[in-house]
């Protein structure tokens, strides 16, 4: 069995323009992990015995502290509130007071109509702004930590790493999926590739500082902008990882220079049709982070 996620890329002579709408979160239990540092929303307590909320590193042993309970309260799909609970504790992640910095807290609340309950998603990308009702604030991982323990807030919405957030659907095992394909396929004639998925590079970010680790695949197609991409792929696993296709500079790039600002693009299963808005070099973004759950296994190509 050859495992990987198989894809045709190619130029298009018209551009077209897909709308992304706004994806509606199944009710079930979920690991909420911060995209800036792959590391999960935990309820602890701290050493004066209050319930705090942080971000750590998933653990077994952590369990129930890591674990939400997502449940739609009101709406449809756009416009949809929800509540999310906690499986240690029994209660809701609410809105709460501000501190001497002027940074609102997230805290626990007992009982489903307690005020400060309501969370919105707002989808980007492969990530999710946890908006407080329709208050223009998300959950937030304070000052962009990295550390265990750093505290959650809520904060102006940011498309920043730390104000984004993936959705893990718990219960499908601990163990991160691996590629059974040692390696990557190119055929860079035909535009066809086969990926094997990398490890994500997000781990290292404190020891980079603020260069980026490439943990993109090149597919040696150059494009200029205002071309029109079509990609075409099979076989990609149902994870927030999923596959990301970026325009971008070669080799590297530095977060505070904006010539260098990649256009990034989800690839859905199936066919993704967009537009370059920057000249660059096509690269494939495949990976698997350190929290993916599961054992999941891509179709058999032919």
């Amino acid at each position: 069995m050859v495992s990987g996620a198989h894809l045709i890329a190619g130029l298009l002579l018209a551009a077209i323009v897909t709308a992304a709408g706004a994806a509606e979160i199944p009710n079930g239990d979920y690991y909420i992990v911060a995209k800036h540092s792959y590391k999960a929303l935990t309820a602890f307590e701290d050493r004066h015995g209050e319930i705090v909320l942080g971000q750590s590193a998933r653990k077994p042993k952590d369990g129930p502290a890591q674990l939400w309970t997502i449940t739609r309260a009101t709406g449809e799909t756009n416009g949809a509130t929800y509540q999310i609970r906690s499986r240690r504790y029994g209660t809701y992640l609410a809105g709460g007071d501000e501190d001497e910095n002027g940074n609102t807290s997230v805290v626990l609340k007992d009982g489903q109509s307690a005020e400060g309950q309501a969370w919105r998603f707002k989808p980007h990308l492969n990530s999710y702004g946890i908006e407080l009702d329709d208050s223009g604030t998300t959950l937030n991982v304070r000052a962009n930590e990295r550390a265990d323990d750093a505290r959650i807030i809520v904060y102006d919405a940011s498309l920043d790493d730390n104000a984004q957030w993936l959705l893990y659907p718990a219960g499908n095992g601990d163990r991160p999926a691996t590629a059974s394909a040692a390696v990557s396929e190119f055929d860079n004639l035909n535009k066809r590739y086969r990926l094997a998925p990398m490890p994500a590079a997000t781990p290292e970010a404190n020891r980079l500082r603020r260069t980026k680790l490439m943990d993109d695949q090149p597919s040696g197609v150059f494009v200029k902008k205002g071309e029109a991409v079509s990609v075409t792929a099979e076989g990609l696993p149902p994870s927030p990882d999923g596959l990301m296709i970026m325009i971008g500079p070669m080799n590297s790039f530095y977060d505070e220079r904006p010539q260098d600002d990649p256009q990034l693009v989800i690839a859905k299963e199936g066919r993704t049709d967009f537009t370059a808005k920057r000249d660059g070099l096509i690269y494939f973004r495949y990976a698997y982070s350190p929290l993916r759950q599961g054992k999941n296994k891509l179709r058999r190509l032919a």
